[in-house]
């Protein structure tokens, strides 16, 4: 679990490799179950077929999640990801408080390429994700970290991203 491990096990700066995998949206019931939760809770919030937006969420309608959830602000010309909000376990995960940090600033860069390109896929696909990203890091140490990427939109154009994780020892 990733509230009872400290900062030092999971670092993500320390990936020497790894492979990605994107699964189908919406999440299968044999994942982790708060992916369905979140992924519910997104839908439940659409107005007709537009995306919702930030204003449209209510972090104490899902206070089991709030932990591991991410929102990340869309900036265009060109595209950059910062990251507006990160719960605890994402501090946990990666060593450090993301907040206000830039997607293309982390570590190690062949993560944050990737991460890029996948964000900039999905506001202009604007179609959810679910990645599933398995390495091994410097200590040999094999892990899985599942992610679910929902837009968020104002006036139909996609101006943030809600972020769902689970990151464990694979």
């Amino acid at each position: 679990m990733i509230g009872t491990n400290s900062s030092r096990d999971f670092p993500l700066a320390s990936i020497t490799e790894f492979n990605r995998t994107f699964l189908r949206v919406p999440p299968e019931t044999d994942c982790h179950p708060n992916f369905r939760i979140f992924w519910d809770y997104w839908k439940s919030k659409f107005r007709g077929e537009q995306f919702p937006g930030r204003r449209d969420l209510d972090p104490l309608d899902i206070p089991l999640l709030l932990s591991s959830i991410v929102i990340v602000d869309v900036e265009r010309d060109p595209y950059r990801f910062r990251y507006r909000l990160t719960g605890e376990n994402i501090s946990i995960i990666h060593g450090l408080k993301l907040t206000n940090n830039y997607v293309d600033e982390l570590r190690p860069k062949l993560l944050s390429e990737v991460s890029q390109a996948d964000l900039v896929e999905l506001v202009e696909k604007k179609k959810p994700q679910f990645v599933e990203l398995n390495f091994e890091n410097r200590e040999k140490v094999v892990r899985s970290y599942k992610v679910l990427r929902l837009p968020l939109a104002t006036d139909n154009l996609i101006d943030h991203i809600m972020v769902w994780t689970d990151y464990q020892t694979a």
